[in-house]
């Protein structure tokens, strides 16, 4: 699926090159990202350092939302699946840790 974009701000890698920081600043300021580009294709996007951090904030979001949609699915299923704890944690499995009593979680 292909998403036309319409009047989004270009900045070509020369003029980022040559721009000076107020001048790179000033653009960021006026819109969510930049769209760098070299002779009519997109290399990559400019975004401010809050406009990357709400992105992540949002991502993350929605996979915590994800996973417990998840937890929800599996509490609710009639025939459940279980895993042997080889195959949830491999090799690890195997390691016989001993259990230390005055570590703080008992």
């Amino acid at each position: 699926m292909h998403r036309k974009i319409i009047a989004r701000p270009d900045i070509k890698i020369t003029e980022l090159k040559s721009s000076s920081t107020k001048d790179f600043k000033k653009a960021l300021n006026e819109h969510a990202e930049l769209y760098v580009t070299d002779q009519q294709e997109t290399l990559g996007i400019i975004l401010s350092l809050n406009h990357y951090n709400e992105l992540m904030d949002q991502m993350q979001h929605l996979k915590d939302l994800l996973y417990n949609q998840e937890i929800k699915h599996r509490i609710n299923e009639k025939n459940p699946k279980f895993y042997s704890d080889e195959e949830v944690r491999g090799d690890l499995s195997k390691d016989e840790s001993s259990i230390d009593p005055n570590d703080g979680w008992e």
